[in-house]
């Protein structure tokens, strides 16, 4: 027998199972976007710190002061020493960064220096009372140095500093500093421990490009 209340009970049983199976469903849809939404922004972030950082040679509170037995200067406050030479080559310490992937390097010789060291691009500076005044670094100087046949290292100049400009690599950035003039050694002379002379070579190869590092440690450089 056809009974109209147990037909209603039985729509409404229906109505309910469907509105509970829509629920589950938008629930699981939701859960899905927020999955893949999640992990899409730690990629992000986790690319974003494979590049490098972006440092403010203004800010005090990013650098570390350094102090050795010559002269005192200045790196980004994450970069730690990774080597050092002392033999009968020449005297040298090396600096690296430490976040993201590492991948920038300063080396600082002194007095024993090598006299063959080539250069992609370089930064002109000038001596004034026994500190280092920087100028911007050049462009890849395979632009500007002429060819010289089947020669790697070939003499070149940007702003007055003479350089050897680095003909094999036209993509690499390893920057040298070379004084006007003079050429890639300087020489500063401190109140205590007298004259010395420098040679800095920089190797930048992150991305994007960052020179700040080089030019703090140049401008901070203070002979003891």
């Amino acid at each position: 027998m056809y009974k109209i209340g147990h037909r209603e009970k039985k729509i409404r049983h229906h109505l309910g199972a469907v509105v509970v199976l829509l629920v589950i469903t938008f629930g699981i849809i939701a859960t899905v976007f927020w999955y893949f939404g999640l992990r899409a922004d730690k990629t992000s972030i986790k690319q974003a710190n494979v590049g490098s950082q972006v440092f403010d040679p203004n800010n005090s509170k990013n650098n570390i002061k350094i102090d050795t037995a010559l002269y005192t200067v200045e790196l980004p406050s994450d970069w730690k020493k990774i080597a050092e030479n002392r033999d009968t080559r020449y005297t040298s310490v090396q600096w690296q960064m430490q976040s993201g992937i590492k991948n920038r390097w300063i080396e600082i010789y002194t007095d024993r220096l090598p006299d063959d060291l080539s250069f992609n691009k370089i930064i002109p500076v000038s001596v004034s009372s026994n500190r280092i005044v920087s100028e911007a670094v050049s462009e890849n100087c395979v632009k500007f140095t002429p060819s010289a046949g089947n020669t790697l290292k070939v003499s070149s100049k940007w702003q007055d500093a003479p350089f050897l400009c680095d003909m094999s690599n036209k993509t690499d950035n390893i920057i040298g500093v070379s004084e006007k003039n003079v050429g890639p050694v300087f020489t500063l002379t401190g109140p205590k421990q007298g004259t010395h002379k420098y040679e800095f070579v920089y190797t930048d190869r992150g991305i994007p490009e960052d020179e700040n590092p080089i030019i703090v440690a140049l401008d901070s450089l203070t002979p003891k």
